[in-house]
């Protein structure tokens, strides 16, 4: 039996909502987010260029992580090709090996 069949047994009309809920209100007012672009591990080449180009600097992982707004870890599994990398994290990565080493 549905609400509206229990309510005509009984004899009671039921109230048709007049809004949405609080809770409704929000999940419509959602902005929707961005999909992640996915990306694929640096190749072997790439890989080596970035750590050679960042102990070169005498930087450490943490450093090259705040270059790339990266976690240590983060860096680490990019270093590794365990992590994948969005088409802009490998621009922002070429950018910074094409840049010159500053003393």
């Amino acid at each position: 039996m549905t609400t509206m069949e229990a309510a005509a047994k009984v004899g009671q009309p039921i109230k048709e909502p007049v809004g949405l809920s609080n809770t409704q209100k929000r999940r419509k007012t959602r902005i929707e987010k961005a999909p992640i672009e996915k990306g694929e591990p640096l190749d072997k080449e790439t890989a080596d260029k970035l750590g050679a180009a960042y102990r070169d600097r005498g930087w450490n992982q943490e450093r090259l992580g705040k270059q790339f707004k990266l976690s240590q870890g983060q860096i680490s599994k990019v270093l590794n090709r365990s992590k994948s990398v969005t088409p802009e994290l490998a621009a922002r990565i070429k950018t910074f090996l094409d840049s010159p080493i500053e003393d």
